[in-house]
């Protein structure tokens, strides 16, 4: 069943990733961090909230490690918010904080006062739970692995979004409107990886045809390729002096995206066989990105005239 998009609210606008914590989700943020509190420091039933002395404890180790003072202490967690206009980047790292605590426990099977059994059956469906808030308020963070550490992990790579955004925000260039669409299928809440795949390749076509093979009305990327290779065009990095790629190492990956496209090829293929997987369609997504700014910057280069 497909994800409700709102009415209103384009499926690119639905998709976009959203940076800090945005005021629509405060509340459900705040409602995950005091689930994570009793989680890790026993609480009381009664009033759903964390056993004073042993969150004091905790909000304390959280400071020390961040070296300074997040003002989170408090009763609870709402209390502590309260005091804030917004939430800010602070809460971002405790939420970071609270991830590693869990993982810690749910390994260790230990809690702050060790004085009680930890029901490590609740982690993963609290972690599940703080990811599926992220993932439908289109936050750019997710529940990973951050430099081998569980915690917040970036859903896109910093370096690869500012090239995206670079090609993307170009509203008068048709390739950048497609890796734009790609782009929101493939890292949005509505993830549709056959489209993002296949939108992604015509991002490429968009500014490489034009360049390559300005009339071949039916001209395609793998076609494109091969006149490159034909051409002899050329790439400003080569494997080694002596051993030119023919056409350059740009065809290359342009060859292997038309190739390694699964539900291209249809036929009598299995399901497994022709599905996109999210790996792939990134991976499609990612070589669109570099190919379109490849382009763009002039690094794909003609061949000479006198070749």
């Amino acid at each position: 069943m497909a994800d409700w998009i709102p009415l209103g609210v384009s499926q690119e606008e639905s998709n976009a990733l959203v940076d800090g914590i945005s005021s629509y989700v405060e509340s459900s943020l705040l409602d995950w961090l005091n689930s994570a509190e009793m989680l890790l420091c026993g609480g009381y039933a009664f009033s759903h909230r964390p056993e004073g002395r042993l969150r004091h404890r905790l909000i304390n180790r959280f400071d020390r490690q961040i070296r300074q003072l997040s003002e989170l202490d408090g009763s609870d967690i709402y209390e502590a918010a309260s005091e804030m206009e917004e939430l800010g980047d602070v809460y971002l790292q405790y939420t970071d904080f609270l991830i590693h605590e869990l993982c810690n426990m749910r390994d260790m099977q230990y809690n702050l006062s060790a004085l009680e059994a930890v029901d490590v059956s609740k982690i993963e469906p609290c972690l599940d739970e703080l990811e599926s808030i992220l993932a439908e308020s289109g936050s750019r963070w997710k529940v990973g692995v951050r430099n081998g550490y569980e915690g917040l992990e970036e859903r896109v790579d910093s370096t690869i979004q500012a090239m995206a955004d670079e090609v993307m925000d170009d509203p008068n260039e048709l390739s950048g409107q497609l890796l734009s669409k790609s782009w929101h299928a493939v890292f949005g809440q509505n993830p549709d990886y056959s489209f993002a795949y296949a939108t992604a390749i015509k991002a490429v076509e968009a500014i490489a045809l034009p360049e390559i093979s300005p009339n071949d009305s039916k001209a395609t990327l793998s076609k494109a390729a091969q006149v490159m290779r034909d051409q002899k065009w050329g790439f400003e990095l080569e494997p080694n002096p002596a051993g030119k790629v023919d056409g350059g190492i740009a065809q290359v990956v342009m060859n292997a995206m038309m190739n390694s496209q699964p539900d291209r090829h249809g036929g009598t293929a299995s399901v497994e066989d022709i599905e996109v997987s999210k790996e792939r369609a990134e991976a499609a997504v990612y070589s669109a990105v570099y190919l379109i700014q490849c382009f763009k910057s002039g690094l794909v280069l003609k061949p000479k005239k006198d070749e």
